[in-house]
């Protein structure tokens, strides 16, 4: 009888285990096209030429000990194409303990339209950002991180997109990553983006779902925020819990046809304190999202799929264990076939949209170079687990781990890294990186309020 009812349990959790994976192929499926399309698609300002259309815009940086990458944006904001009497421009820095402070006073000087605002002893970047929104004056205000990178029209981009959807609340940039000469562990979390973004993030908005914030890119209207109140400083992921508060308050959330870029980790350190923050954030914010289950703000699809999105470090767990616990149980003349059995079943839910990213834009590029990364995917799962656990068991011991920013690269790209073969996968735009040999790049003032359509860099 007890091995009938470990069958029949045994049998259910694999069958939801395969659901929940089947159902993440299904939305990636809907969604890589649809990214597919409006990445491509020109753009076009159409019919928003009228300066009035334009919104004002507050653009806040948050930083800490980004003196590697806080010089490569701040070029890039005072270069955007935007009316500079519609522009706002606040860094917010978090008690540096390198040349942070020094780069962004020296910029501050020298653009008297950027407030900077620091802080000797740092709190966090949820503190940094709600200090800064206290300074900020835009109907729209665009949340980055210190090592972003973007292209001159993303402000223009997101106000035709807000202009041509009135109904939005929120626009999520298309991340991606970049980095000169990636490691095995940045080469994994590069494909590992472009599944979630291209892919499951795209088949979010595609169908409706729950579309979470990602921590940059994020554009955010100010009565929206102003709604639901400050970041959480208690949490450890502020942008998925502002994601549930803002949903759970019936703001509507959608991608933005328009990437951004930013570094990946590249140590296992790095990955394993990142992974922490994320995962920890999504389980602290489960009860909240659980708290809405009969929100009528929210469509019943949405709700399911930010439960299911929020429970996934869970499932992570869960799939590990159930595996390592059926290939225990089984008698040691078939330990040898029950583990293989386990190991592949495990890639199939847990990796199989990591792995399947890798072989697809390998036969995409005619290039067999990347499939070297697929044992890789072993150490990317290990590591991701340990994360779960480490994390987990800090919350329920109340002793959450210590907010560590990702360690930065000062990135430059020699032309021989651009004619290298794949490397264009893994950088972005030649005209968003700095000059080779460390040169800086030139700093252009804000435009000056002239009619946009006027402009000779629209």
């Amino acid at each position: 009888m007890a091995s009938e009812a470990l069958a029949v349990l045994s049998s259910a959790l694999l069958l939801l285990l395969w659901a929940w994976t089947a159902y993440h192929l299904v939305v990636l499926a809907l969604g890589w096209p649809h990214s597919k399309a409006s990445l491509r698609r020109t753009f076009d300002l159409g019919s928003l030429r009228n300066p009035v259309d334009l919104p004002s815009v507050t653009v806040i940086v948050a930083a800490k000990d980004e003196e590697n990458v806080i010089g490569v944006i701040l070029g890039q904001i005072a270069a955007l194409q935007y009316p500079g009497d519609r522009l706002q421009v606040i860094v917010a820095e978090d008690g540096s303990t390198d040349r942070t402070r020094v780069i962004c006073e020296a910029f501050a000087h020298a653009h008297p339209g950027v407030r900077f605002l620091y802080e000797d002893v740092s709190e966090g970047k949820a503190a940094a950002l709600n200090r800064a929104i206290r300074h900020a004056t835009g109907e729209v205000l665009l949340f980055l991180d210190a090592d972003t990178r973007f292209e001159g029209d993303l402000l223009l981009r997101a106000a035709k997109f807000f202009h041509d959807h009135p109904e939005v609340d929120v626009a999520q940039a298309v991340i991606e990553t970049y980095n000169g000469r990636p490691n095995l562990v940045a080469k994994l979390d590069k494909y590992e983006t472009v599944a979630w973004y291209r892919g499951i993030l795209a088949g979010k908005d595609r169908l409706g779902l729950f579309t979470p914030l990602c921590g940059t890119g994020m554009f955010i209207k100010r009565r929206a925020l102003e709604a639901v109140g400050p970041w959480s400083v208690a949490s450890l992921a502020e942008d998925i819990d502002m994601a549930v508060r803002l949903s759970a308050a019936g703001a509507r959330i959608r991608m933005l046809p328009a990437r951004v870029w930013r570094q990946p980790p590249y140590s296992v350190r790095d990955f394993i304190d990142q992974r922490k923050r994320w995962w920890g954030g999504a389980l602290q914010a489960f009860p909240r999202a659980l708290g809405q289950w009969r929100n009528p703000r929210m469509g019943r699809r949405a709700r399911v799929d930010m439960l299911l999105q929020l429970v996934s470090p869970l499932v992570l767990v869960l799939g590990t264990a159930y595996f390592g616990v059926i290939a225990l149980l089984n008698p040691l003349p078939d330990a040898v076939s029950s583990l293989t059995s386990a190991t592949v079943m495990g890639i199939l839910t847990s990796q199989l949209l990591l792995l399947g990213v890798v072989v697809a834009h390998s036969i995409t590029r005619r290039s067999a170079r990347d499939l070297d990364l697929i044992p890789g995917i072993y150490l990317y799962w290990a590591m991701q687990l340990y994360a779960v656990l480490a994390v987990s068991l800090a919350i329920v011991l109340r002793k959450p781990p210590r907010w560590r920013v990702t360690a930065k690269r000062q990135v430059s790209v020699e032309p021989s890294d651009r004619t290298e073969a794949g490397a264009e996968a893994f950088l972005p735009p030649a005209s968003m990186m700095p000059l080779p040999n460390g040169a800086a790049p030139r700093i252009l003032p804000p435009l000056s309020g002239d009619h946009p359509a006027e402009d000779p860099r629209l």
